[in-house]
């Protein structure tokens, strides 16, 4: 995420001179530097640096440095995203293709493991044996999210608990990029 906020900095800077003084950071200039992102960016991506640009923009006005909120009247526009879902029929043919190369196996398992619990993938990279807990039958796992530390209850289907016993409950899980090569 500091990276995300680095990268940010560094696209704010080449837009402005980083030699004026901070209170010559005007609505004016805020806009401009939208346009600009707009032009080089998608919407979305747009809309998140312009978002990170006004945090370290916040720091400034909460400590004194700028007087006038420079995204004052800014409006910001987000794409809304059609997310498309597996079909059962997908999640099966998956489920049941053979694959001759166990990193992929791995790959795959990892992911049908995500889609029957529904963790996300930094959430299953932490995930440890023993965070998986059952009851009655039911597995569970209960732990905080990696990402908020905000505590979660994630129910496991049943062919996801197949998954974690072909791994002794434990996934092998790969870095995203190559997982998601």
């Amino acid at each position: 995420a500091y990276r995300k906020y680095e990268l940010t900095k560094e696209l704010f800077f080449k837009h402005i001179n980083k030699d004026l003084e901070v209170v010559s950071i005007t609505p004016s200039v805020i806009q401009e530097y939208y346009i600009t992102l707009q032009k080089a960016y998608k919407t979305n991506s747009a809309a998140s640096y312009i978002a990170k640009t006004k945090t370290f923009i916040q720091y400034g006005i909460d400590n004194g440095y700028i007087k006038i909120n420079p995204f004052q009247g800014l409006k910001v526009h987000r794409e809304k995203k059609q997310i498309d879902y597996l079909t059962d029929e997908e999640i099966e043919k998956l489920n049941t293709t053979k694959i001759d190369n166990d990193s992929l196996n791995n790959v795959r398992d990892a992911f049908l493991l995500q889609v029957y619990s529904g963790l996300s993938y930094i959430d299953l990279e932490h995930l440890r044996k023993e965070d998986i807990k059952e009851e009655n039958g039911v597995y569970y796992i209960q732990k905080p999210r990696t990402k908020t530390g905000v505590q979660y209850t994630a129910v496991i289907l049943q062919p996801g608990v197949e998954i974690l016993r072909r791994h002794n409950f434990q996934m092998k899980v790969i870095s995203n990029q190559k997982m998601n090569c």
